[in-house]
């Protein structure tokens, strides 16, 4: 092979590791991090530390399938189901908090155009 090594051919195999660097290697702690930092960075205008991820993969998992909140768990290693369930809880209160803003802002929505109708009705 002309230009350097076959990428379909790692020099190591992947073992237990989630993230191999593009040699076949696992990614150190450093290079997980900078890797997050050059990805999160431009996208969201700040870093997303590695905490930050977890805390938010837990969440979603939580507010898009929580038919499967369970399985978050094993995804992320929690030692038991209650770490998991703090996150499903905190969605819930979310998902609850913005149904209340929607509702608050329709009633608002509704009373503006009722003053506008009077005020349009009295002249």
């Amino acid at each position: 092979m002309r230009g350097g090594r076959d990428p379909a051919q790692p020099l190591r195999p992947a073992g237990q590791h989630l993230w191999l660097s593009q040699c076949g290697m696992p990614f150190s702690m450093s290079a997980q991090w900078k890797a997050l930092i050059r990805h999160t960075q431009p996208r969201f205008g700040h870093r997303v530390n590695a905490h930050l991820f977890r805390d938010c993969v837990a969440t979603t998992m939580a507010l898009e399938d929580p038919d499967h909140v369970r399985a978050t768990a094993q995804l992320l290693g929690h030692a038991g189901f209650e770490t998991t369930e703090r996150y499903y809880i905190v969605a819930q209160a979310h998902q609850a908090q913005r149904q209340h803003h929607d509702v608050i802002a329709a009633r608002r929505k509704a009373l503006r155009r009722q003053e506008r109708k009077l005020r349009v009705g009295s002249t």
